[in-house]
């Protein structure tokens, strides 16, 4: 897929454009207790007055506990979000101070598996129950390897991954 050409005001197509139906759409973010303060900010400033505007569903979500059986939380489903909730029940840093261990840096990030994937993962799950749907992940075009890893270990039954960042070239 080719670089979406800018608009005549400098601004990338409307998503319509690239077969997104916003009202169908739902954005996920997993709440891991470990998210940068300016992260948190600029989605407060940016992101979510956007998301409210067109009536984007925002899913935060987030985990019960180290294992799989304490289960996941729907901390907020709106699409009108106020805040982001970076922390839930059980975070990151509470489950590697349980396992005595830190974040991995390189490799199989296995802490992002955990702490966002799954918890992703189990959503999808229970709203599509094997139906087809498309899952848009932001890897930037420098992270092909991350595509590649999240299509070999997707087991979600219909999910087609889509990566636009990666196919238009869009780097850091």
């Amino acid at each position: 897929m080719p670089t979406p050409p800018p608009t005549s005001h400098g601004c990338s197509p409307p998503p319509s454009a690239h077969g997104i139906d916003l009202d169908r759409t739902a954005v996920l973010y997993m709440a891991t207790g470990s998210e940068w303060p300016e992260t948190r900010l600029l989605v407060e400033e940016v992101m979510l007055p956007l998301l409210r505007e067109h009536g984007v569903r925002l899913v935060q979500l987030a985990r019960n506990g180290h294992r799989k059986e304490d289960g996941f939380t729907v901390l907020d489903n709106s699409r009108r979000p106020e805040r982001l909730l970076v922390r839930g029940p059980w975070t990151l840093w509470d489950d590697l101070e349980s396992v005595g261990t830190v974040p991995q840096q390189a490799g199989t990030r296995k802490c992002s598996l955990w702490a966002k994937g799954a918890v992703g993962d189990w959503w999808l799950a229970q709203v599509f129950n094997g139906r087809p749907f498309r899952q848009v992940m932001g890897f930037n075009a420098d992270e092909k390897g991350r595509c590649l890893r999240d299509e070999t270990a997707s087991k979600l039954p219909g999910r087609a991954g889509l990566y636009p960042l990666v196919d238009w070239g869009w780097g850091r």
